[in-house]
């Protein structure tokens, strides 16, 4: 049986880093415009529409950092080191998916199956499984679990 070890290389996991948080990244970009239009009546529904935006914007702010940090890395060869962030890249669009299931479950997305499969797979999916393999790359850059390299 042939063992991988994830390794690829940056003309590969660029587009890879890219498909994974481009779509939370737009995604926390719509939230905080509608979020911005609160106050301007243009989200109805009262307290209860105003938190799954807010809860959107603020879980799908793990895409821009995601991006920011594949970058970091990829280019600097600097490693996400800080646990509560390492943790938060692969909550947040875990926790984005259980907010969709939520949704779908209450009747939101009952119109259209492939709006809820579709953010499903996009932003919770892709950007979870892409967080893992960031940081598995995180890991082998920087000889272990978020650890600076041991000195030569």
């Amino acid at each position: 049986m042939v063992k991988g070890n994830l390794r690829i290389s940056n003309w590969v996991a660029v587009p890879e880093m890219i498909l994974c948080f481009a779509p939370l990244t737009l995604a926390c970009a719509d939230a905080l415009q509608n979020f911005g239009g609160l106050l301007g009546g243009r989200i109805g529904g009262g307290p209860g529409e105003m938190a799954l935006v807010a809860a959107g914007a603020a879980l799908g702010a793990v895409g821009p950092v995601a991006l920011v940090g594949a970058v970091r890395l990829l280019f600097g060869a600097r490693p996400m080191r800080a646990p509560w962030l390492r943790a938060a890249v692969i909550a947040g669009p875990v926790l984005y998916g259980a907010m969709l299931i939520a949704q779908a479950w209450s009747g939101e997305f009952a119109a259209n199956a492939f709006d809820f499969w579709g953010a499903l797979v996009l932003l919770s999916a892709l950007p979870a499984l892409g967080a893992a393999h960031l940081l598995h790359l995180s890991a082998d850059i920087s000889g272990g679990e978020g650890r600076p390299p041991a000195p030569a």
